[in-house]
């Protein structure tokens, strides 16, 4: 599956979550789901190239010195933008029907248990 298949997918999800939602909610919230999606697929494929490169490189004679990967960087501050666009969407779809809350935190649950799927 390629990158924007993946985008495609888990654009879909979230929309399922919010599917309930009146008009006027979805598409104000409508560019923010395709955000979070984009940076879930992102993310996933930071953790893979991490996987192998580690957050840090450490010098090989001497294990003191120590340099933070780019990646590491950049992997940090969008997981930051992911986690705040999470919080938001839940906190938009608690205030919308608090009913809807269980779909929201089980996609939650659901992508922690699954990260390889994106």
């Amino acid at each position: 599956m390629d990158k924007s298949e993946k985008i495609k997918k888990e654009t879909e999800s979230l929309q399922k979550i919010f599917e309930n939602c009146d008009e006027p909610v979805k598409n104000v919230i409508s560019g923010l789901l395709q955000e979070t999606a984009f940076l879930a697929v992102e993310l996933q494929e930071m953790r893979i190239i991490l996987e192998t490169t580690g957050m840090i490189k450490v010098h090989p004679t001497d294990f003191t010195k120590q340099k933070p990967l780019p990646i590491a960087n950049e992997y940090r501050r969008t997981l930051n933008v992911y986690s705040l666009n999470v919080k938001i969407l839940h906190s938009i779809l608690k205030n919308v029907d608090n009913a809807e809350d269980d779909v929201f935190l089980n996609w939650i649950k659901e992508k922690k248990g699954n990260s390889n799927d994106l």
